[in-house]
């Protein structure tokens, strides 16, 4: 099964990773979130700024991305450019 796992949080949030460790007994985890904290805006899209995404080592020694943008332009990026295939399940 091919997981998406986001937050709101940031992708070094400690949240992240334990949902993670969860995730992997189910299936191959992806990891796409906002590079900072961005609690409480919602389904916000960055529609004028560019959107970065970099490529980050995880604390269990994964990678994961970081995205400039919103979570749910997180979980975009995440679905349409990162994954190979579209995901059986997003966690969020």
């Amino acid at each position: 099964m091919k997981i998406l796992l986001s937050n709101d949080d940031g992708v070094d949030a400690s949240g992240i990773l334990a949902a993670k460790q969860v995730a992997d007994e189910f299936g191959e985890t992806c990891v796409v979130a906002p590079s900072k904290q961005q609690s409480g805006i919602g389904h916000a899209l960055t529609l004028v700024e560019p959107i970065r995404v970099n490529e980050v080592n995880l604390r269990d020694g994964d990678i994961g991305y970081g995205v400039t943008g919103t979570p749910t332009d997180a979980v975009t990026i995440g679905i349409y450019e990162i994954m190979d295939d579209w995901p059986d399940l997003v966690i969020s």
